[in-house]
């Protein structure tokens, strides 16, 4: 991997998340956004798909045709075996160093979650790494990719705000863009 091709992801975002916000935001429906971010898992799995964002988090992933599914399991395996040092070095080493890292801390701390609720962004990311991570989290039924299609949500939130702001330099690529995303992973 090169400069060159990171430089390409720092640049992008999730266009599809970003436009369905856009879309609601623009017609005055927060609280109807909030509202489908503060559901559980199980609601969002039985609510009617008829609404678009319901739709989007029932939606499934086009898998990329370099995808191992036996590399996946492995992982999970892994991470099943292994998770209390996982865990523990995620939150004594790896997000402190990403949240410390710039540019990508920028988004977080213009979104100000690290300062005004670090304990809910840090069990809130604990949670999303167990949840995707465990075995057969990722199959196609299972509720991984509803947990990541709702990040995918509140990070385009968080994206509509930050750039609202006006505080944004497009000199740091897109907020909560796909290098940073990589780089937390």
């Amino acid at each position: 991997m090169n400069n060159s091709f990171l430089d390409q992801q720092r640049a992008l975002a999730d266009a599809e998340a970003d436009e369905i916000i856009l879309e609601y935001f623009s017609q005055g429906k927060q609280m109807e956004v909030y509202a489908y971010l503060q559901k559980s898992l199980e609601d969002l799995l039985e609510s009617d798909a008829k609404d678009k964002i319901i739709s989007f988090i029932q939606g499934k992933e086009v898998k990329p045709e370099w995808l191992d599914p036996e590399k996946i399991k492995k992982g999970q395996a892994f991470f099943y075996k292994q998770a209390l040092p996982i865990m523990t070095l995620l939150g004594a080493l790896s997000l402190p160093y990403c949240y410390a890292g710039s540019p990508g801390n920028k988004a977080l701390y213009l979104s100000e979650k690290m300062r005004k609720s670090t304990h809910k962004r840090l069990l809130d990311t604990a949670d999303f790494i167990i949840n995707v991570s465990k075995p057969n989290a990722l199959d196609d039924t299972a509720v991984g990719h509803v947990y990541i299609r709702k990040i995918r949500l509140i990070h385009a939130v968080s994206r509509f705000y930050i750039l609202k702001s006006g505080k944004w330099d497009d000199a740091w690529g897109a907020p909560i863009n796909m290098e940073d995303a990589a780089g937390t992973n």
